[in-house]
């Protein structure tokens, strides 16, 4: 009789009474999510069931596999870590691309950046200047986020400037911290829009949406909002709502005071 990889046989009704013989249900549950979950080769299978026999159930078996998944997260970061002693900083931006969400933060610590506990990552993490040039810092010490930040997939630091987020701020997908501009390929408009830097600071509990932009010098203050694709160029004031390319006040988020 055969079975599918996770369900019941095929030519029994899903009421079908269950012989003894059966697998309790949970056993069940608990291999399709290990399998659909980790998608793991027999071997590494072999050594969760002797680590939690299915017949302890999901719970059991869950908790195998996030140790394991911290130990490959440990294994991970120990070689980029290593490797980037001969391949340099570069090889760690490029990593931090495309990376174990769960060894970011990590790796941001041990290159110089200041990363707060419980600030998660979402997926990429996408960082410029820190290298590249002469004058660039050559680590990440211009990227300081706060405890209990949110930061979301494909978030873009230019880090020629420090980048400054404080505790508990949520910043949302592709959104940019931009600390410079420079036009040095065209002699004429150089002269126009000469180079320039500035730090940028995102005070605490402030939301930035899905590919909101912040300028160089800008701080955006406490518990603000910056709408999704919007430009911020000047200081926003705390618990406001700004939204627009250049982004603008549209309200006081405090609550309205009785008449």
């Amino acid at each position: 009789m055969l079975r599918p990889a996770c369900g019941p046989t095929v030519d029994e009704p899903p009421n079908a009474p269950k012989t003894p013989n059966d697998s309790p249900p949970h056993s069940v549950f608990s291999a399709c999510s290990v399998a659909r979950l980790s998608r793991l080769n027999p071997a590494t299978l072999g050594i969760l069931a002797r680590a939690a026999p299915l017949s302890e159930g999901p719970e059991a078996m869950r908790q195998v596999v996030e140790r394991l998944s911290s130990r490959v997260a440990t294994l991970e970061f120990l070689v980029v870590r290593a490797l980037s002693r001969w391949l340099g900083l570069g090889l760690v931006v490029r990593y931090l691309r495309n990376p174990n969400p769960s060894v970011s933060a990590r790796l941001l610590r041990a290159f110089g950046a200041t990363v707060g506990e419980g600030t998660t990552f979402k997926r990429s993490v996408l960082i410029e200047n820190a290298y590249e040039y002469s004058s660039a810092p050559g680590d990440f010490r211009n990227l300081r986020i706060g405890a209990r930040c949110y930061i979301g997939d494909g978030v873009y630091f230019d880090l020629t400037e420090s980048v400054t987020i404080e505790d508990n701020a949520v910043v949302s997908a592709q959104a940019a911290f931009l600390t410079h501009e420079d036009c040095n390929r065209s002699p004429w408009l150089e002269t126009r829009y000469p180079r320039r830097t500035g730090a940028i600071r995102v005070g605490h509990g402030a939301w930035l949406g899905t590919r909101a932009t912040v300028l160089l010098g800008v701080t955006m203050a406490a518990e603000g909002v910056l709408a999704a694709h919007s430009l911020l160029r000047a200081d926003a004031e705390p618990r406001c709502l700004y939204a627009g390319v250049p982004a603008r006040k549209v309200r006081s988020l405090e609550p309205a005071t009785g008449a």
